[in-house]
């Protein structure tokens, strides 16, 4: 179920996946800031970048096309809502995309021990900030994400398995948030009690990943194309 759920990552061999996570999270801050205003034209050419980068991982979009048709859902809602034209509902339609898309690359690529495991030492290195306790709390902050989709999806599953009557929305909607909401809290004493067993110690020093030239490479190119928005 784990490998099937949206915003997990997948242990495999790609160029994303062997590269550094500091490269890979240098590149998302970076391409988000022009993002952000982006015109029609960059908007459409970071997503067909970032779409063809998604393709040659391998994406498994057939797995995930019910957790896909909620963003694209959204994405249908600004189209139509967006004031100013057809040119500017395109846009910010594709920057919704985009980041969205960013999203899934990163997450789909890095695992969250890696990253915190490069991130400690650049962190600690800023005065007044414990840089492993934070980057600790970042992991588990980025597993607890994936988790928050399975328990809904495993809720979901129960529900319609049960022939959950549908024709009181609000009732139904009631039994569904307190099922998730019940389930996310015993996942979550569950991961607890898994660190206590393990004796994880947020401020342990840990020893973070080298770059290799799959790091120049993605930096160069990412930065390209950032430098491509700074212009534009």
């Amino acid at each position: 179920m784990a490998q099937s759920m949206i915003f997990h990552y997948r242990e495999n061999r790609t160029f994303l996946s062997r590269s550094n996570p500091l490269a890979k999270l240098s590149i998302v801050i970076v391409l988000c800031v022009p993002l952000a205003r982006a015109s029609l034209l960059y908007a459409c050419t970071v997503f067909l970048v970032l779409f063809c980068s998604l393709l040659a991982t391998g994406f498994p979009f057939a797995r995930l096309k019910g957790s896909l048709a909620f963003f694209l859902t959204i994405a249908l809602l600004i189209a139509l809502t967006e004031q100013g034209g057809w040119k500017q509902a395109a846009a910010a339609t594709l920057r919704f995309l985009d980041f969205i898309i960013l999203s899934l690359l990163f997450s789909d690529s890095t695992d969250p021990d890696d990253l915190a495991r490069c991130l400690g030492r650049p962190l600690d290195s800023i005065p007044w900030v414990k840089g492993y306790e934070v980057a600790a709390t970042i992991q588990l902050t980025l597993s607890m994400i994936p988790l928050v989709f399975d328990v809904a999806d495993r809720v979901a599953t129960a529900q319609a398995a049960r022939l959950s009557p549908k024709r009181h929305p609000v009732r139904y909607l009631y039994t569904l948030t307190s099922g998730i909401f019940s389930n996310l809290l015993r996942s979550v004493q569950q991961m607890s009690d898994a660190l206590d067993s393990r004796l994880f110690d947020a401020s342990r020093r840990r020893r973070g990943l080298g770059f290799h030239s799959n790091d120049v490479i993605l930096l160069v190119s990412g930065m390209l194309l950032a430098g491509v928005g700074w212009i534009c």
